[in-house]
């Protein structure tokens, strides 16, 4: 740092210097200043700057002291003037000041700022393309700003050391309100058109405002058009916002080609929903305590040619939102996942969510829908319908294990080609022995089955299997117990009874069966551990339990008398009923 040249003049009351040449690093200014009652409590200070520099070392510096955003660094080396600094009393500062960029950029700042207080009076870009003017005041929890005039990105861009800006263009004539304590009191008054607005280089996420055009009369703000792309995902908003005693009242449409998910999500936190965010402390009230009351009311119609998260594909999508001060309500419409229609609503309080669906499908293919459901982990074919009427509510991160209600799917006439369940009880050393050579085989060509039929509810994230059952000509199974939809462990009671040794007309009169003195015998299995390849063990009789048979009874029309357990000690404990 170097002082040259220049006189300073000191008495009781005052400093004064005049035209100090001043230096440090690559930075060069001419100074002149007064301070006042230096020597009391209450100092002003005045300064001016008839000439300065400030080269790229001085810039790093200043940028790394202040932690600033270093896209944000400014390009050297600029040219300044400040006509007026003042300092005063209560730590008041007013800034008068002029840079210009070697590109040819002006850049003209009019500030005051106090403890509490920031009052951007103007700040103007100027250069062959740019004349806009900005001002910015802040006082409390008070915002407030106007933008006038025409603004290019690529004006922006010459005045940054390193951010890539593409063109893109502002106009107009806007100002605005916003109170962060009552964001009801928001206003807009004026009009704004821009297009090809890429916000990447500023809020460091893939931002791009392809096209914008508001208007303002004296009470509603009209988004005439709103075109937006985050990541790759586009939008395109229109619709009113109207001003009222209560606050904004919205009424707008979102249209959208496609929207994925997972491409929205911050670089660290693209992962399965199953994980990580079903694990949040039950008692956390997340982000979402703080959206109350809304900013705005009102109605917003959304419609999307699909919405995608990760592999799984919601298309079409229809919905209306209804938001009110402290409510916010989701309707999907329309909706199909993995070719099953998929009516919804989400409503959103500050107590937490709540969600319903009744889901009833006839006669649908079960090979597309079980392919996306479980991505190939199991592959059948077949007509199946299907009956859901479920619910949940509370915080996010219990949603699923406060899941209720009731299911119950049939499924006819397919085969079946891949279903680790299925596979894992047929290839176990009892149940496979008791097989007819030739029998069963889950590989590419598949065993056909005349029905399969699944029923239960939930409870304390899990799914209770209340009845379930497998029938072929090859072998039939009956399976109680429970499946976690948290983490899909699971804990099941099958019966297996193979039916290759007794023809179906048989077991169809009961009397012939005791006639013959036959009876049909059944292997006991336990299943436990992750559903998606679980571990089965062999049970012993004591694991027939009466609602095993009665699902023989009721689903496979197979009399309970004529099943007999296959003798031996009981080799492992039978799963929990629950």
């Amino acid at each position: 740092m170097r002082l040259t040249g220049g006189s300073v003049k000191i008495d009781p009351k005052s400093v004064i210097v005049d035209r100090v040449a001043f230096s440090m690093l690559d930075a060069q200014a001419l100074v002149s200043a007064t301070v006042s009652d230096y020597r009391a409590e209450r100092l002003q200070a005045t300064a001016a700057m008839p000439e300065g520099a400030v080269g790229e070392e001085v810039l790093a510096w200043i940028w790394q002291l202040a932690q600033a955003p270093p896209h944000l660094e400014l390009k050297a080396p600029i040219r300044v003037t400040a006509r007026r600094v003042t300092w005063g009393p209560d730590q008041a500062l007013d800034v008068q000041v002029m840079a210009r960029f070697d590109a040819g950029q002006e850049l003209a700042v009019e500030l005051g700022w106090m403890p509490g207080a920031l009052d951007i009076r103007r700040a103007g870009i100027k250069d062959e393309r740019s004349d806009a003017t900005i001002a910015v005041r802040t006082e409390g929890r008070l915002l407030e700003g106007k933008f006038t005039g025409t603004l290019h990105s690529t004006s922006i861009a010459a005045m940054l050391r390193s951010a890539q800006v593409p063109a893109g263009s502002a106009t107009g004539d806007l100002g605005f309100a916003y109170d962060r304590d009552n964001p009801r009191r928001t206003t807009a008054e004026g009009h704004l058109k821009g297009e090809a607005l890429d916000l990447t280089w500023l809020l460091r996420r893939p931002v791009k405002i392809d096209r914008i055009d508001l208007a303002t009369d004296e009470t509603t703000l009209h988004i005439r058009e709103a075109a937006v792309d985050w990541a790759g995902q586009r939008a395109t908003i229109s619709g009113a916002i109207r001003r009222s005693a209560s606050g904004p009242v919205i009424d707008a449409q979102l249209d959208s080609p496609g929207v994925i998910v997972d491409a929205l999500l911050p670089p660290g936190d693209k992962r399965p929903a199953a994980e990580g965010r079903l694990k949040q402390p039950p008692g956390d009230k997340g982000e979402i305590s703080r959206l109350w009351p809304l900013p705005v009311t009102g109605r917003v119609a959304v419609r999307s040619d699909f919405v995608q998260s990760g592999r799984l594909r919601v298309a079409p999508v229809a919905a209306t939102l209804v938001l009110e001060e402290r409510r916010a309500r989701l309707d999907l419409t329309q909706a199909q996942l993995c070719d099953i229609s998929l009516p919804l609503t989400v409503e959103a309080t500050p107590q937490g969510f709540a969600a319903s669906a009744r889901i009833a499908a006839q006669k649908q293919q079960l090979e597309q829908t079980a392919h996306c459901l479980t991505d190939r982990g199991v592959l059948i074919t077949g007509d199946f319908d299907l009956q859901a009427d479920i619910k949940t509510e509370g915080r996010a991160g219990e949603l699923v294990r406060n899941l209720k209600g009731r299911i119950r799917a049939d499924v006819r006439d397919g085969k079946v080609m891949k279903f680790a369940l299925l596979g894992n009880i047929l290839s176990m050393g009892s149940v496979d022995a008791l097989l007819e050579k030739g029998g069963p085989k889950l590989d590419d060509a598949g065993f056909p089955y005349r029905t399969i039929t699944a029923s239960g509810h939930f409870e304390e994230g899990r799914f209770i299997v209340e009845e379930s059952a497998f029938q072929s000509d090859a072998v039939g199974l009956a399976a109680t117990g429970w499946v976690s939809v948290i983490d899909y462990q699971s804990r099941l009671s099958v019966l297996v009874a193979p039916f290759g040794r007794i023809d179906r007309l048989v077991r169809g009169v009961p009397l012939l069966g005791y006639i013959i003195g036959g009876a049909l015998t059944s292997v006991p299995v336990g299943v436990s551990g992750d559903i998606r390849d679980p571990v089965v063990v062999p049970l012993g009789p004591g694991a027939i339990t009466s609602e095993l048979m009665g699902i023989f009874e009721r689903t496979l029309k197979l009399p309970g008398k004529l099943v007999a357990p296959l003798d031996g000690s009981r080799e492992a404990q039978p799963p929990d009923s629950k």
